[in-house]
């Protein structure tokens, strides 16, 4: 185990992490940001004897600076369409027990995503409280009741699971989030699009709050912390900057951010010598900016360019954030 693993290893069993405004915290209400990672199969593996596949992702991911996975209880597809990751698998219970416990021990949250896919109304909302109960019992976890509904069980499914069962651990979300985030749980997951502007779009968590968008105008504005969670597949936009830019601006405007791609999700450590270098500017984004509460923003751009944003620290400075070129400091 390297010296790096072992000292984030050191940091602690992760305590349970609640909401206060549009923050996640730990119980002595200093500021917790999520620094997560793809990991969908690892109980999967678990469950599968390819435990020690799990323990190595974990350990790199750690490495590199996450603070938490991003794991699939169970799926009904195979996915993304078109590429594929692997044929889905049913829930077992042990295994993401394994998964929770091992992250424990690595001082690494848990955000276990109940539902992948359309179910019968009573059998999703079984397997959500089955799920929800796991997450009560285990202080590193974290919940989301529905990877994506719109496109996967819509939102009559989704409305009718929660009409049967309202989830009890602090913090969930139902993956709800476009053309608004209702309905919503006390936090929003938010898929941000991938397109050409992508390492811009952490500025969307700002217009969720205020209802601005960033889809459409809505009212009441969402008054919870939204987490940056699946931009574009790391193998495909590999420029390290710009995902510097994204994890940094995850951090000035959102809860945090989700590293997403398509070996990640297979919990397959990458060995390409850009992708590992987006895998460490994006941690480094993230790392850069002060933990504490920011709020207020401007666009200091008079030539619509927006490449630069402006927000104010619980400090009282002023920090700015540029994208393409990226910068991050206090003016």
């Amino acid at each position: 185990m390297s010296f790096r693993i072992a000292r984030r290893m050191g940091a602690g069993t992760p305590q349970r992490l609640s909401v206060s405004d549009y923050y996640f915290v730990n119980p002595d209400g200093s500021l917790h940001r999520r620094k997560s990672i793809t990991a969908f199969t690892a109980s999967k593996r678990a469950a599968t004897g390819r435990k020690d596949d799990a323990r190595r992702y974990m350990d790199w991911a750690i490495g590199e600076g996450a603070n938490e996975i991003r794991v699939f209880t169970r799926s009904d597809w195979t996915g993304p369409p078109g590429s594929g990751v692997e044929p889905g698998w049913e829930y077992d219970e042990d295994a993401c027990v394994w998964v929770l416990q091992e992250a424990a021990q690595r001082g690494c949250h848990v955000e276990l995503v109940a539902h992948t896919g359309p179910m019968a109304v009573d059998a999703a909302a079984s397997h959500l409280a089955n799920v929800d109960a796991l997450c009560v019992a285990n202080e590193n976890a974290l919940l989301e009741v529905w990877n994506e509904p719109m496109q996967n069980g819509g939102l009559d499914l989704l409305n009718a699971v929660l009409a049967r069962y309202t989830p009890r651990t602090p913090g969930w979300s139902t993956g709800w989030y476009a053309p608004t985030p209702y309905p919503a749980g006390p936090s929003v997951t938010y898929h941000s699009p991938r397109d050409g502007e992508w390492p811009r779009k952490f500025k969307d968590a700002f217009e969720f709050s205020t209802g601005q968008g960033p889809a459409m105008p809505f009212v009441p504005g969402f008054h919870g912390p939204v987490m940056l969670d699946e931009p574009p597949r790391v193998e495909e936009t590999a420029v390290p900057d710009d995902w510097r830019a994204y994890g940094a601006g995850g951090a000035l405007f959102a809860a945090g951010a989700c590293l997403h791609g398509l070996g990640l999700q297979k919990c397959e450590i990458p060995t390409d010598p850009t992708v590992l270098a987006c895998v460490k500017a994006f941690y480094e984004g993230l790392d850069m900016v002060p933990p504490q509460r920011y709020h207020g923003y401007e666009h200091p751009d008079d030539q619509g360019s927006l490449r630069r944003y402006n927000r104010w620290g619980h400090d009282g400075k002023r920090y700015q954030i540029s994208v393409r070129p990226f910068w991050f400091g206090v003016v």
